[in-house]
Formats: C-alpha cells, sequence, structure tokens
C-alpha cells in the first residue's frame, strides 16, 4: 500500500511530465483509484501546490473535468535543525523538492537564535531557487529532551534553547513554528522517502540516543511529547551519569560522544577509525554497545510490534559485523514468532538530510 506521501509523489511527477492533467488521465497514469485520488488532489489544493488551470466541458452530461497543473510559485516550507555539534537548514517547495541545503558547525558556546540568523543569512545567499515571500510554515528539529509545559525536566536547557529558537524563526519570517525532536522529525523523513514504512520502529544513534513509532503512517509523540526516548533507559544501574539525572542510561554507552570519549579519539571517525585498526578495546566496547542496544530494541519491539526496524547509525551501517551483531541480538531477545519476521534495515536518508526534512514536512503538515 502507498503512503499518502508516495501518492502526492506520483501525482507531483505526473504533472511535471504532462503538464496538466484532469483527474480521470492522472488515475490512468498513476494507477490510484480514482476515489483515493479524489483525497489526494483535494489535499494537494488546500496546500497549494496544485491548481486548477482550465475546466472542460463534459462531452455528455457529466460534470465539466478539471485541469490540474503544479502551480508555477508553490508554497514553500523550512526546516531547521538544531543539535549539538552542527545544525542544518532545509527549504522545499510543496512537492518537497529541496531548493537549499545549509550547514554550519563548530559552534559551541553559540546560542540557539545566533545560529538560527546564521543558517537564514545563509539560506538567503546560496538559495537561488528560494523565496521568502512564498514560505508557509517553518518546523524546528531541537535534540535533547522536549517535554510539554506540564513537565519539568532535567534538560531545560534544551527546552530554552527551543523556545528561544522559535521565537527567532517567528521574528525573522513572520511565520508558524512547529516544534520536535531530531529523532522524530528524521522518522518522519525517513518514512517519506520510503513507501513501504507505514508501521515502523525508528531507532538514532548520534550525538545522543532516540527512537520513533510511527504506526499506520503516524507519528507517535506521546502525552508528554516524550515517546521514543530510548536512550534514557537504564542499562546498568551502577553505570555513568547521564544529563537527565540518572545512572548507567543507553545513551551513555552508545551515543557517539561516550564512544568517542571512552576510546580516546576524536568523533565518530575516530571511532570507525579504532575498529578497523583491529584495537582489541574498540571492538570490545561497540560490540557490547550494539548488542546492548539490539536488546532494547527487541524489547521496544514487543511492545510496539512494528513492521521494520530502521537503524541511523553511522557505526552500524559502516561496519557490516555490527549490523550483524545487532540482528543476532535482536533475534535473541524478541520473541520467537517475530524473529525473522520483523524486518530491521538501516536508514536510506543521512542526518544532514533526514532532520530538516522531516521538520519541514512537519511544517507542511500543520499549517
Amino acid at each position: 500500500m502507498q503512503s499518502e506521501a508516495a501518492k502526492r509523489d506520483a501525482v507531483t511527477g505526473c504533472l511535471q511530465t504532462h503538464g496538466g492533467l484532469t483527474r480521470s488521465e492522472l488515475s490512468k497514469l498513476t494507477g490510484i483509484p480514482r476515489s483515493v485520488l479524489s483525497v489526494v488532489i483535494s489535499d494537494m489544493l488546500r496546500a497549494g501546490s496544485v491548481v486548477v488551470a482550465q475546466t472542460v466541458p463534459s462531452s455528455g452530461r457529466g460534470r465539466p473535468a478539471e485541469v490540474l497543473r503544479l502551480r508555477p510559485n508553490t508554497p514553500q516550507y523550512l526546516g531547521i535543525s538544531l543539535q549539538t555539534r552542527r545544525s542544518y537548514l532545509l527549504a522545499t517547495d510543496a512537492t518537497y523538492r529541496p531548493l537549499v541545503t545549509v550547514k554550519i558547525a563548530d559552534h559551541f558556546n553559540v546560542d540557539s537564535a545566533t545560529r538560527v540568523r546564521q543558517l537564514l543569512e545563509r539560506a538567503r545567499q546560496e538559495g537561488t531557487g528560494l523565496d521568502l515571500s512564498y514560505l508557509q510554515g517553518a518546523g524546528l528539529a531541537v535534540s535533547g529532551l522536549l517535554p510539554n509545559t506540564d513537565l519539568v525536566s532535567p534538560a531545560d536547557s534544551a527546552a530554552q534553547s527551543a523556545q528561544l529558537a522559535q521565537v527567532t524563526i517567528e521574528e525573522e519570517l513572520s511565520l508558524p513554528v512547529v516544534v520536535e525532536g531530531t529523532t522524530r522529525a528524521a522518522a518522519v523523513a525517513e518514512v517519506r522517502k520510503r513507501s513501504d514504512l507505514d508501521n515502523c520502529f525508528y531507532f538514532r544513534v548520534s550525538d545522543g540516543v532516540g527512537a520513533a513509532q510511527i504506526s499506520a503512517g503516524t507519528l507517535v509523540t506521546g502525552a508528554h511529547r516524550l515517546a521514543g526516548e530510548v536512550g534514557h533507559i537504564t542499562v546498568d544501574p551502577e553505570g555513568a551519569q547521564c544529563f537527565c539525572g540518572k545512572r548507567g542510561c543507553l545513551e551513555t554507552l552508545c551515543s557517539v560522544p561516550s564512544l568517542s570519549e571512552r576510546l580516546g579519539v576524536t568523533g565518530e571517525y575516530g571511532v570507525v577509525q579504532a575498529w578497523e585498526d583491529g584495537s582489541g578495546q574498540a571492538r570490545e566496547l561497540l560490540t557490547n554497545a550494539v548488542a546492548t542496544a539490539g536488546r532494547i530494541i527487541a524489547q521496544c519491539a514487543m511492545l510496539t510490534d512494528p513492521g521494520t526496524i530502521v537503524v541511523a547509525w553511522t557505526l552500524v551501517q559502516q561496519i557490516p559485523q555490527l549490523l550483524q551483531v545487532m540482528k543476532d541480538s535482536l533475534d535473541e531477545h524478541l520473541l520467537p514468532s517475530l524473529r525473522g519476521v520483523v524486518q530491521v534495515e538501516a536508514a536510506l536518508l543521512p542526518e544532514a538530510n533526514a532532520v530538516p526534512l522531516g521538520a519541514a514536512l512537519l511544517a507542511a503538515q500543520e499549517v
């Protein structure tokens, strides 16, 4: 079954190739039934990506046929991702075609408002296809715990950073802003990339560790916007102190900063290099981290029953032995009836695209 995004993409592709088409012609070319296509077209008309170019009188007693075209100047959406070590901006049109992508890195001690302004300035300079007057909404993805305002979080800095960035975007662009966590934003983008992911568990490791559940094509956020915080499941009660206030969280074992610090190397590249150099310490540390993550994912899978588990973890994606370690750990801890049934696949989208694109998609859904 095609996802809604895949159906929109099919319609967009046909209109890009053939120009103006009626609903009947679109149904034949895309293979989408008329009743389903009607809903897709209504959504695209409402979003402004498609317009009625002309009306053709019917040869019989039926209603006149509308010829649909892509809007020449379609609405545009902005996705901004603020992470610990880098920030991204991606702008798309209403067909989700990227117009400009911007990255800034090494911005320690730079507040979120300044980072937002830097990204927007770069986008104005480099985005030849970007017209800010067509922007309809912005999505903001921020790393860290982002509970709703009813909760007190130990990660106040994340919530404050998000609020400061949100206010800055609203002031700079006079746009509504949708705020979400980086992992959930990335999961939204990955699902749009692949039409077979209506039900999936998305596990992501970067500067932190997080997960997202997609159920029937819908992102699950939870009552307090904390669904998917698997990085704060305790795996070792006597382990290292985590920023969340607990000890021995999965994040203290698996995150890139934790692994690189324990190996005495710099960043993800250094961790991969230590493995490839045959370091016994690196091999033991990474194997244990990946096996533990596999166990936690298996436990989550028994709660959520996903069709597919998507892993966005550069170490596992670059080192085939580690992917096998994860699959073996999953098989060991899953229900026997689920072994070989729940598929484990590497994410298709790199972080630089997934998080800001997901933020832009969330903005398009909300406005």
